[in-house]
């Protein structure tokens, strides 16, 4: 058995984590106190949290002290105040997306109905073309 050297170590490193299946971090979303306003309330998050405050939305918070210390920034807590007074703009715009996906699901099925009849008119002319289906021809019972 040959000795393991450092080299060895380094390329057998660099496979197991080549190995690791990506994850992404959690978004933070407030939770909401028992008068209907948000609050900042951190759980337990494992893969990481990305806060979508806007003030540094592409950092990703690996620990509950860091993402604690972000939550007591200005910038964070005037996001907070922001969704606090847009509250019942949130719930319409919710309403509207929702009535949106809707819609898209009714034309979606349509669609896929279309596309299913169509499929079967030409696997039925492919058949027909190929000489598969018989078409019966009529003959005038009166002659």
């Amino acid at each position: 058995m040959e000795p393991i050297s450092k080299s060895n170590k380094s390329n057998k490193s660099n496979k197991s984590k080549k190995m690791e299946i990506a994850t992404e971090p959690d978004i933070y979303m407030p939770s909401m106190d028992e008068h209907g306003n948000y609050v900042d309330k951190i759980t337990s998050f494992t893969k990481g949290l990305r806060c979508p405050c806007g003030t540094r939305r592409d950092k990703v918070y690996k620990t509950t002290s860091l993402f604690s210390t972000h939550i007591k920034c200005d910038s964070h807590k005037k996001w907070i105040i922001d969704m606090n007074h847009n509250k019942s703009n949130y719930y319409a715009e919710a309403i509207k997306t929702k009535e949106t996906v809707r819609e898209l699901q009714l034309i979606i099925g349509d669609l896929n109905n279309k596309l299913a009849n169509r499929d079967m008119t030409i696997e039925y002319l492919t058949n027909q073309l190929h000489g598969k289906i018989v078409v019966p021809t009529t003959t005038n019972l009166l002659d």
